[in-house]
């Protein structure tokens, strides 16, 4: 249990590390993106909070060997690389939307499962680029992980 808790521990300060440098944690789940640049919310804002619960509450003998950490899921927009795009004579940022699940043992004993969700329609990335960054991502991701 206490390798558990450790492990979640550095996967919440994993999240509080994008929090601050992608804007901010919306953990009720609304669908605001801000600017449209970039952006950051948890997806799963009630297991995040039983997250940190558990870590500054939790002891083996509190939580019990039975105990496992809850999956956290995340979603992070970012500016792609290429400027911006015209549409109906304005200019908008490109950006694309990633979801990663963060799952129990992560970041010692399994990698994070990253995911290219979407895109603004007006970048013209297909389906197929979307799928082929998302497995760059998930690849990068096992390597780093391990």
């Amino acid at each position: 249990v206490e390798e558990r808790l450790g492990a979640l521990e550095r996967t919440i300060q994993e999240i509080d590390a994008l929090s601050a440098i992608y804007g901010g944690i919306n953990g009720e789940g609304s669908d605001e993106e801000g600017d449209g640049n970039e952006g950051f919310r948890v997806l799963s804002a009630p297991e995040l909070r039983s997250a940190q619960r558990a870590v500054e509450e939790g002891s083996a003998a509190s939580l019990g060997e039975d105990w496992s950490p809850p999956l956290l899921d995340v979603e992070l927009w970012i500016r792609l690389d290429g400027g911006e795009s015209m549409k109906g004579g304005r200019c908008r940022p490109r950006t694309a939307r990633m979801r990663c699940v963060l799952p129990p043992g992560y970041p010692d004993h399994a990698v994070a499962v990253p995911a290219v969700t979407s895109s603004h329609a007006e970048d013209g990335m297909r389906r197929s680029e979307r799928d082929a960054l998302t497995a760059r991502l998930c690849q990068k991701a096992g390597e780093l992980g391990g």
